[in-house]
């Protein structure tokens, strides 16, 4: 099978040959359709800030959509043939091997959009545990496809959002998305005066150090600030601000229980959720090594929802 595989932390790609593997006992082996790219996370991995799938060369992904093409003994719910969408190490190659507790089945209408629904259930699970809603002030910081993807999960529950982020690309993609009155879109986070000191919630989905202190600043008494980026160094705060203002300081860590997958795929089909509009690259899988390598060099924004095609590799 042929596999995206990073080859340094230089981002040099290639497509090579692999082995297609074996399901154990409670795994499934799904021939890939799509695979979708989390720039954020899969940037930190190959750039050696994690190390999450080892020293390269490694296959890197996460997320996908295919059918499945066979599976271990102890596997139920599922057979071969079900289109699914997947969490799965290793995930941008023609096969890959899944845990049968992370795979959903889905329509066949959102093969494409679905290879991105990790980071959708991510993004919903952690709006969950924050608890938004109707008339929440809240405020996103970074606009990645997280981010943008809390955004409208909070528009959905009535929230009244400002959403921040350095890239204008991005901004002008969850305006377009979010098409309401109650979302105000900004590049920075200013320092607030007394009086603006308004937010409920506050998502923190940049993965930047400097951006805590003033949402803090901006947070109202017994506000909630959730981190969602992934932080693999210390994280640090002034604590003084934090605890004059009696900020509750919350983590989400994943896609939560499996009915937040199940519901996020059931909103995808129906369009209550529609993130077609933030990909903006739809490659074939020979074209991967190249655009994967670009995307992972630029932070201007110009790459945000990077979909590769495996059905005819």
């Amino acid at each position: 099978m042929k596999t995206l595989t990073v080859e340094d932390l230089n981002f040099h790609c290639s497509l090579q040959e692999a082995p297609i593997p074996e399901p154990k006992e409670n795994e499934v082996l799904i021939r890939v359709f799509y695979s979708g790219v989390s720039l954020g996370t899969e940037r930190g991995i190959a750039s050696g800030v994690d190390v999450w799938w080892g020293p390269p060369p490694f296959v890197s992904g996460y997320q996908l959509t295919g059918q499945i093409e066979t599976m271990g003994a102890k596997v139920t719910g599922l057979k071969k043939g079900d289109l699914v969408a997947a969490f799965a190490q290793h995930a941008h190659a023609q096969f890959a091997l899944a845990d049968a507790n992370l795979v959903a089945k889905i329509d066949e209408s959102i093969i494409d959009v679905a290879a991105f629904s990790i980071q959708v259930a991510v993004a919903a699970n952690a709006v969950n545990r924050a608890g938004v809603s109707l008339g929440d002030q809240v405020l996103v910081v970074g606009q990645g496809l997280v981010g943008q993807c809390c955004t409208i999960f909070s528009t959905l529950r009535g929230a009244m959002l400002t959403v921040v982020d350095t890239n204008q690309n991005r901004l002008r993609e969850i305006r377009e998305v979010c098409s309401c009155t109650s979302l105000s879109a900004i590049e920075a986070l200013s320092e607030p005066a007394e009086q603006e000191k308004r937010f409920d919630i506050a998502f923190e989905v940049s993965g930047s150090q400097a951006v805590i202190s003033p949402m803090i600043r901006s947070c109202r008494e017994g506000a909630k600030l959730m981190h969602i980026a992934f932080f693999p160094k210390e994280l640090s705060y002034t604590f003084g601000p934090a605890q004059e203002r009696l900020i509750q300081i919350l983590f989400s860590n994943f896609i939560g229980p499996p009915t937040v997958l199940k519901n996020c795929l059931s909103m995808l089909t129906n369009k209550i959720v529609d993130i077609r509009p933030l990909i903006t690259h739809r490659i074939i899988a020979e074209q991967s090594p190249v655009h994967y390598s670009e995307a992972m060099k630029r932070k201007d924004g110009s790459y945000n929802g990077l979909l590769i095609d495996w059905r005819n590799a």
